[in-house]
C-alpha cells in the first residue's frame, strides 16, 4: 500500500526526473520508470502521468506526447499541495459550549502532528488516551498554547466547519500572528466535490463517504482522521481542475453567488465592506432583523452566513435574508456594546447565548477608545445610575463650550431614577479585565468639575499623541 508520505516523494521524483530531461520524456517511460507498470498502453500511461503531476503547471505535455518542464510557468501561482495548510481540530463539551480539546496537523506533504493542547481532563474511559501524560496547570495550558498560535502564525488554517470558525476566532481573538483571514472550511471542500451531506454534519459521517474506518474514540486519533481527509478531498479538487488557492476561493464564491441570487444585495456589495471589527444586522423581507452580531471582520462575517451547510438557524438565515446593515466600529468594546443595544431594541428573532461574568467597574470613569476616523477618539462615559454614553470627539479641534456642560451634568448631577443598565456595566467590567492597559479616568468624588474638564481635555490631547 502506497502511504502518503510515499506517493509524495514519488509525485517530487517525477517532476524532477522530467525537469532534467531537457528534451522531454514519455508517459510509458515515467509509468515504467516510477509506476513499476510493464508495457503499459499510451493512452493508459498518459492518463496515470497526467493525474500525478498535473496539479504543478511547470510540468506540459508537448504536440509531441512528450512531458517538459517550463521554469517560467512556476512564479504564477503555488499549488494546494505545495501551501502551508495545517487542519486544527477542535473537540467540545456536550452542549458544544466549552472547549476541551485542540489538535494541529500538518496535511501536506502528508498528514502530520504538530501540536495538541488539553483544556480539560478527559473521562478516563476515553479510549486511547494516555492520562498519565496530560498535564492541566495554567502554566502548562498556556505553553502548549503559545506552541499552538507559533505553529499557527505560518500556517493556513482548514477547519472543519463554520461553527468551528467561530470557536477558532474565539478562541484566537487577541493572537494577531493568525491569518484568520486566509481560513479554509471543510464544507467548501464537500461543496466544490459536490458530495451530497447532512446538514450539521459529524466528521464521522464525513468519514465514511471517504471510506475511513469508524471514528476512533480517541480524540487524538479523530484529529488524525480529519487530516487525512482533507488531504483526500484537497487531492480530489484536481479532478474538478482546482489546483490553486486562487481557483478555490473563486469556486467558493460561485456557489455563495448562488446562495445569494434572488436577494436585494450582490456578492459585491459585500466584498466592498471593509475587513474590520463591526455590528451587522440580517433582516428578512418585511425589513424585521433576523439576526443581529458583532464581528472582527464584516466582510468575511456576512459572507459566512450564505454557505450550504449548517444547522436550522444558519440554513434559515441563508434562505430568509433578503438584506443588510453594517456599522464599523474602531474597538472591542464599541462592537460589544452596539450590539447590545441593537439586539435590545430590535429583538431579532434568532437570537446567540449571551452568558457575561459579573465585574465590577469604578463608580465613575471616562474610558478612551480608537475611532474608525484616525482624528477622532471614542469616549465611553460611566456613572452611577446612568446609562453609559458613546461620544466621538475631534483629536484636532477644540472642544466647544457645550461638552464641558455635559461634563458636568452627566457626572455631577443625580438623575431621578435609576437609569443605568447592569448588563452593559458587565460589559464594561469585562473589557476592563481583559484589558488592563486601558487606563479609563476616574472620576473619584474629590474632583471637582473644573478639574474634570481639564483632565478630559487633556487625555484627548495625549491619545492623538499616541
Amino acid at each position: 500500500m502506497v502511504t502518503p508520505e510515499n506517493y509524495y516523494i514519488m509525485v517530487e521524483a517525477i517532476i524532477e526526473y522530467i525537469r532534467i530531461e531537457k528534451t522531454g520524456v514519455s508517459s510509458v517511460e515515467l509509468a515504467e520508470r516510477f509506476l513499476k507498470f510493464k508495457n503499459p498502453p499510451v493512452k493508459f500511461a498518459q492518463a496515470a502521468i497526467c493525474g500525478i503531476v498535473a496539479s504543478d503547471k511547470r510540468c506540459l505535455l508537448n504536440p509531441d506526447g512528450l512531458w517538459v518542464f517550463d521554469e517560467s510557468r512556476g512564479n504564477t501561482e503555488i499549488t494546494l499541495d505545495r501551501l502551508p495548510l495545517c487542519i486544527v481540530y477542535m473537540l467540545t463539551d456536550s452542549q458544544g459550549d466549552t472547549l476541551d480539546y485542540i489538535s494541529v496537523w500538518n496535511v501536506f506533504p502528508y498528514p502530520q502532528f504538530c501540536c495538541d493542547v488539553w483544556f480539560h481532563k478527559p473521562q478516563p474511559a476515553l479510549a486511547g488516551v494516555d492520562l498519565s501524560g496530560i498535564i492541566l496547570t495554567s502554566d502548562s495550558i498556556e505553553t502548549r498554547l503559545g506552541q499552538i498560535v507559533s505553529i499557527l502564525s505560518e500556517k493556513i488554517p482548514v477547519l472543519l466547519s463554520n461553527d468551528d470558525m467561530y470557536r477558532f476566532n474565539a478562541q484566537f481573538e487577541n493572537d494577531v500572528l493568525t491569518d484568520k483571514n486566509g481560513i479554509l472550511l471543510f464544507d467548501d471542500l464537500l461543496d466544490i466535490l459536490s458530495i451530497d451531506i447532512p446538514d450539521n454534519y459529524s466528521l464521522s459521517q464525513v468519514s465514511k463517504i471517504f471510506g475511513k474506518t469508524q471514528l476512533p474514540d480517541s480524540p487524538p486519533e479523530q484529529a488524525k482522521q480529519f487530516a487525512s481527509t482533507v488531504f483526500d478531498a484537497l487531492k480530489m479538487l484536481k479532478e474538478k481542475s482546482i489546483f490553486t488557492r486562487n481557483e478555490l476561493d473563486r469556486a467558493v464564491m460561485l456557489t455563495t453567488e448562488k446562495m445569494i441570487a434572488g436577494k436585494y444585495f450582490t456578492l459585491q456589495q459585500i466584498k466592498s465592506l471593509p475587513r474590520t471589527p463591526g455590528v451587522y444586522g440580517l433582516k428578512d423581507n418585511t425589513g424585521k432583523y433576523l439576526f443581529i452580531s458583532k464581528c472582527k471582520d464584516l466582510q468575511q462575517s456576512i459572507i459566512s452566513h450564505f454557505r450550504k451547510y449548517g444547522g436550522n438557524s444558519k440554513k434559515r438565515i441563508a434562505e430568509e435574508t433578503v438584506s443588510f446593515d453594517a456599522h464599523q466600529c474602531g474597538s472591542e468594546l464599541e462592537c460589544e456594546l452596539f450590539e447590545y443595544r441593537l439586539i435590545k431594541k430590535h429583538n431579532p428573532s434568532i437570537r446567540k447565548n449571551a452568558t457575561l461574568k459579573v465585574s465590577e467597574i469604578p463608580g465613575k470613569c471616562i474610558l478612551f477608545l480608537p475611532h474608525t476616523e484616525q482624528s477622532k477618539v471614542l469616549t465611553i462615559w460611566v456613572s452611577v445610575k446612568r446609562k453609559a454614553v458613546m461620544k466621538a470627539f475631534s483629536c484636532i479641534d477644540e472642544l466647544s463650550a457645550a461638552v464641558d456642560v455635559e461634563l458636568t451634568n452627566y457626572f455631577y448631577t443625580q438623575p431621578d431614577s435609576d437609569q443605568s443598565d447592569p448588563f452593559e456595566r458587565n460589559l464594561i467590567g469585562n473589557f476592563l479585565e481583559r484589558n488592563p492597559d486601558s487606563h479609563p479616568l476616574m472620576v473619584p468624588s474629590s474632583l471637582n468639575a473644573p478639574d474634570l474638564i481639564m483632565e478630559f481635555k487633556e487625555r484627548i490631547k495625549k491619545f492623538a499623541e499616541n
